[in-house]
This record gives C-alpha cells, structure tokens and sequence, in this order.
C-alpha cells in the first residue's frame, strides 16, 4: 500500500485525520458511514499502518469538509493563511507530499497553503489500460492537464479517447468523468491543476486501491 511521504516513514495524514475527526467530535462509525470506508481500513489509516491514496484523500476530505492541505502539509495550518495578500508557496524539484496507488503516484505542489482557488499536481500514470483504472472519476469545477513525458491517452465520457503527447495539453470540465491512461511504454507524467468552488474539499467517488480488509468492518 501506498504511504503519506516519498520516504513512506511519515504518518502526517493518520495523525491529522485522527485530528480532525475528533475535532468534528466524530467517531471512527461516524466517518465510516460518511465516506463509504470500513472502519477497519479507517483505523489503520489513522494508526500508521495503511497510507491514503489520491482517491481515499479527496474522498475524506470532501466527506469530512477537511481541507486537503490539512491531511499531506506537514506544518500546522495557520488561520492567517487565507488572510495574507503576500502569501507564497515554493515547492522544489523532487519535493512535494506524495501519495500513490496501482493507477496514479501524485505529488501535491503547495501543499503547505490553504484556501486555495486551484490545486496543482504533479501525476505519474501507472495504468495502461482503462480497466486498470475502472470505475473514471468526476468532480466539480475545472482541469487543465500539460503533459511534460510519455503519453496519455484521457478518456471521458462525453469523447473518444484522446492522444496526447509530450507538450500538449487540454482544459476541460472536470464533472465529465474522467481517467488517465499511460500511452505506449514509457513513462507518463502530467501537470494537473484543478479548480472549483471548494477545491480543497473536491467531490470524487471513493476509488479503493486493492486491499483484503476494504470488504469489511473490523
């Protein structure tokens, strides 16, 4: 399973989770029924033993009305944030919040800001096929993908499936589901960048990785 940091040592997201929850004064039943997630794997998740996807992420977030900076940043959220005029966000080369599944390893740009009006991230495709992927994605707002290696082949409901290659990119309405396929054999990385009311808390379907206990409660 995937783990919160590049390094897979960092349980920041567990922690905050767990936070988080207890913050709204829920129970581990109370966010099981809110996001479609066992207790079990909610458990795990907030003990360090089972890291969270993109999808279990968004899925959380949206569900909880938890900002999504809140679960990868690794500092405190200041309430400041969304009040200074001047505020930046420099994120280097090979640095970033990672989080990753069988179909997509995401690195999350700025993730030490909240309140933002757009959510960009770095994605490496991993499924080469749409039934790798399964079930394409929605969410409210607005996306626009530039490919910077490989190909990706973005298949959507409303189209036939699109080519596109190193450079070239494509602005669409992200309430069209959709899904990322890598093309050909090498590897496939874009720049994603989603925008919307409310994008920290976007709107996904709870896309589960494969895992044993994701059938049931504990």
């Amino acid at each position: 399973m995937p783990t919160d940091g590049p390094d897979g040592g960092d349980n920041h997201a567990g922690r905050a989770l767990k936070a988080a929850r207890l913050e709204l004064g829920k129970t581990l039943t109370d966010v099981a029924k809110l996001t479609g997630l066992p207790i079990s794997t909610l458990s795990k998740i907030e003990n360090g033993k089972m890291g969270m996807s993109y999808d279990r992420l968004l899925a959380i977030s949206q569900s909880m009305g938890v900002d999504l900076a809140k679960l990868i940043s690794n500092r405190a959220p200041s309430r400041q944030d969304s009040l200074m005029v001047g505020r930046r966000s420099i994120t280097r080369a090979g640095a970033g919040e990672f989080a990753g599944s069988k179909k997509y390893r995401h690195a999350y740009l700025a993730n030490d800001l909240l309140n933002k009006q757009m959510a960009p991230i770095l994605v490496e495709v991993q499924a080469r096929s749409l039934a790798e992927v399964g079930e394409m994605l929605r969410h409210a707002g607005e996306e626009f993908i530039l490919v910077l290696e490989g190909e990706l082949i973005l298949h959507t409901e409303c189209y036939a499936p699109l080519s596109l290659g190193t450079g070239d990119s494509i602005y669409f309405n992200s309430a069209m589901a959709h899904a990322y396929v890598a093309g050909g054999t090498s590897r496939c990385r874009l720049l994603s960048v989603c925008t919307g009311p409310g994008i920290e808390n976007i709107t996904r379907r709870i896309h589960r990785d494969d895992d044993p206990d994701e059938s049931g409660e504990a």
